[in-house]
C-alpha cells in the first residue's frame, strides 16, 4: 500500500488553536516589508486576537501619524497574506522588542512527550529542511505557550 505525503496543513491542524498563531506569525514576518525599515523600529505588532492586530509604538507622535496610515496597513497586510484576515488595528505606547533579543523560549524546558509528539506529527514530512523548520516552529509555539505558567516548563501536547 502506497502512503500519500501528509500536508502539513494536516500536521499543524492537530494543534488546538495554532491557526490564529500561523496568522500572527505571518503578519510579524510580512510587518518590516509592509511598512518599510523606518516605521518598524518605531512600532511592532504585539499580537492577533481576533481579527484586530495590536501594535506596540514607542511614541505617541508615532502612534499618531501611524493612525493615519491604518486604512493602508490594514490594505497591504491583507494583500500580503492573501485574505482579509485583519480588519482593524489598535496602535498601543510602549516599549518594542530588540532585535536580535534573546529568545522567548530561553530556559524553558520541553517535557520528552511534547519533544515525542512533535517528532512524530512531523516524521511524515519527507523534505528535511522543511521537516527541521516545521519542528523548530511547533517547539517554539510550545514553548511560547508556557509563558506565564508556573514552573517555566512547557505544557505536554
Amino acid at each position: 500500500m502506497e502512503r500519500r505525503p501528509t500536508r502539513i496543513g494536516e500536521i499543524l491542524s492537530t494543534f488546538e488553536g495554532l491557526g490564529p498563531r500561523l496568522y500572527e506569525y505571518r503578519i510579524f514576518r510580512l510587518w518590516e516589508k509592509v511598512v518599510g525599515r523606518k516605521v518598524s523600529e518605531r512600532a511592532q505588532p504585539s499580537g492577533l486576537k481576533g481579527a484586530t492586530l495590536y501594535v506596540t509604538v514607542f511614541s505617541s507622535v508615532w502612534m499618531q501619524e501611524l493612525s493615519l496610515f491604518k486604512g493602508q496597513i490594514m490594505e497591504r497586510l491583507n494583500r500580503d497574506l492573501g485574505e482579509e484576515r485583519v480588519q482593524d488595528i489598535v496602535f498601543r505606547l510602549g516599549r518594542l522588542r530588540r532585535k536580535g533579543r534573546t529568545s522567548p523560549e530561553k530556559g524553558v524546558l520541553l517535557p520528552e512527550e511534547t519533544r515525542r509528539r512533535i517528532r512524530e506529527l512531523t516524521r511524515p514530512v519527507r523534505d528535511g529542511e522543511l521537516r527541521q523548520v516545521l519542528t523548530r516552529f511547533l517547539e517554539k509555539d510550545a514553548i511560547l505557550k508556557a509563558k506565564g505558567r508556573k514552573g517555566r516548563q512547557a505544557p505536554s501536547l
